[in-house]
């Protein structure tokens, strides 16, 4: 709904808030829920100590903190579960008021780097290198886990299954952790259907138990990750070329 320069912290913010006035570009959507609703917030994206990075701005701990007090205040939720991936993004959630019912998970802790995952040679898509890491250690975890399909798993077990998972990086809970007793499709979703197809899915990630950090890369090398495979490439079609001759 919001592309391009329309990414904003200011959109973002007004979107939470149901704010649609104040939403620029895109399709004008913003939340309208209410104390009756349960929401759930995935953000990621870069980061460091007390932000969070958009395109071209950042979104400072403290207006992250004054739009969930909006929220609280308005009655704009029953119940908020956050789930943060950036590089130090535990910074973000740091002794998060528990009276405003957020129950909060970050990639990392307050100081250290998430980890970028599906890097080459890893990133194929339709059978194509495309050059760039295809998701997060922390988000590619928890999402594998909900496709397993088994939505009454509680948000501490998922919390649990991920956090082993992901060893480059201290996932950490935030905020009111009397929430995370509940399923996790009471957030992710509550139409997944066992098909055939999600069946073998499933039975395919359950399978997945050792992912470890040997395709991972630290979120601020990936770039020098990029770099340094592309220049093999070239070192390779060179001494091909060289061979030939």
């Amino acid at each position: 709904d919001y592309q391009g320069d329309y990414v904003t912290p200011e959109n973002f913010m007004a979107v939470l808030k149901g704010d649609a006035r104040h939403a620029k570009g895109g399709k004008g959507k913003v939340l309208k829920s209410t104390i009756n609703d349960r929401v759930f917030i995935n953000f990621a994206d870069h980061g460091a100590g007390g932000l969070l990075a958009f395109p071209h701005d950042y979104l400072y701990r403290q207006d992250l903190w004054e739009t969930f007090e909006y929220m609280y205040k308005h009655n704009m939720y029953k119940e908020l579960v956050f789930y943060l991936e950036a590089c130090e993004s535990g910074s973000m959630l740091l002794d998060m008021p528990t009276e405003w019912r957020i129950y909060a998970q970050s990639a990392a802790n307050p100081y250290e780097s998430s980890w970028a995952y599906y890097c080459e040679p890893d990133d194929i898509v339709n059978g194509q290198h495309v050059g760039s890491c295809l998701g997060d250690h922390y988000s590619i975890s928890w999402m594998e886990d909900t496709d397993r399909g088994d939505l009454t798993e509680t948000i501490f077990q998922q919390f649990q299954t991920v956090k082993k998972r992901v060893v480059g990086s201290e996932v950490m809970e935030w905020g009111d952790l009397t929430l995370n007793t509940q399923p996790i499709g009471n957030y992710h979703s509550n139409a997944f259907k066992l098909t055939t197809i999600n069946r073998l899915r499933a039975q395919f990630l359950k399978s997945m138990t050792n992912f470890g950090t040997a395709r991972a890369v630290d979120s601020r090398d990936v770039k020098l990750h990029y770099l340094n495979n592309k220049h093999k490439k070239l070192q390779n079609l060179y001494c091909l070329l060289y061979t030939s001759d």
